[in-house]
């Protein structure tokens, strides 16, 4: 039996931005399920790959990151997957906080850049909040640069041993 490995973003973009080629070349050895906002469409994947819709909006929006983190939390729960891959700020906080919930083994957050690194007053420190619950929840994480893994220990997000 191949080990499951659930790819989570909130826009299907980030799919074929940051994660096509990572997903192609893991669907050959392990069960991929990508679950992002789909509206109705499909992803150009291959037809193994199990492609869920669940809409996680990129704005700040209690209701519906309530609603979103019920879908995932029980997505995750019941799919019984080996990892969890998370990218963009929303999806890595929702799936990084669902898979924790879900005892999921292997959680992974890619930080592609902090939107709370240019904002002054409450929304730095509830963005940045954010970010802090990300990487407290995550089991590994991956910085897109050396200069974002020296600012995000920097500001405290990350552990050294984690980053």
């Amino acid at each position: 039996m191949k080990r499951k490995i659930c790819f989570i973003t909130a826009a299907p973009a980030t799919v074929d931005a940051f994660l096509k080629q990572h997903i192609l070349v893991l669907a050959g050895d392990f069960d991929i399920t990508v679950v992002t906002d789909l509206a109705g469409k499909k992803l150009a994947l291959p037809d193994d790959v199990v492609q869920k819709d669940i809409s996680i909006s990129r704005r700040i929006s209690i209701l519906s990151d309530l609603k979103a983190l019920a879908k995932l939390t029980s997505f995750i729960s019941v799919a019984g997957f080996d990892a969890v891959i998370s990218v963009t700020p929303k999806a890595g906080l929702l799936s990084m906080f669902s898979a924790f919930l879900s005892r999921v083994p292997i959680r992974l957050h890619w930080f592609t850049g902090q939107v709370w690194s240019t904002r002054t007053g409450f929304m730095r420190i509830l963005l940045k909040a954010c970010d802090f619950i990300t990487a407290r929840s995550a089991t590994h994480l991956l910085a897109d640069s050396e200069t974002q893994r020296q600012f995000l220990l920097s500001e405290g997000i990350a552990d050294k041993l984690k980053l």
